[in-house]
């Protein structure tokens, strides 16, 4: 399996997500609630040698979006339960780091997986809105 779809599965794991009807990746519907991965555009360090080599350095960063699209509006209690569904879910996260409890990824060995920026409301209509939070993951790129 790739890197994205270990990263589902591991997310599927927080009750506060397999709560949700689908967690897809790269697309997220009409439906609510739903959820996302999406991939983000990550820089791969490297680095050249005194003979003029160049290789990838060992420690890494994988970027990604976790996204919500759910019920959103006037109902100021819909709207706070949507902001409550990060807290939980950045709280699960920081319990996985602290428990290395992480995703096995392609790319190498994950050190931690971490929000990167708080969620925020990225499109809304007058009933739904979809919420997104980045997130990264650091690994040890395995040669």
């Amino acid at each position: 399996m790739n890197t994205v779809e270990n990263l589902r599965l591991w997310f599927l794991t927080c009750p506060t997500v397999s709560n949700v009807l689908l967690l897809n990746a790269d697309y997220i519907g009409t439906d609510t609630p739903e959820c996302a991965i999406y991939s983000m555009p990550s820089n791969l360090k490297s680095y050249e040698d005194v003979c003029g080599n160049i290789s990838y350095s060992g420690n890494q960063t994988l970027n990604f979006i976790f996204a919500l699209h759910a019920p959103h509006g006037e109902d100021t209690e819909q709207n706070l339960q949507n902001i409550q569904f990060f807290a939980d879910l950045k709280d699960w996260m920081y319990e996985q780091n602290t428990l290395k409890n992480f995703p096995e990824i392609e790319e190498g060995s994950v050190k931690s997986i971490m929000p990167m920026k708080s969620q925020y409301v990225a499109s809304a209509t007058a009933g739904s809105a979809t919420y997104q939070m980045q997130c990264s993951i650091d690994y040890w790129r395995d040669e």
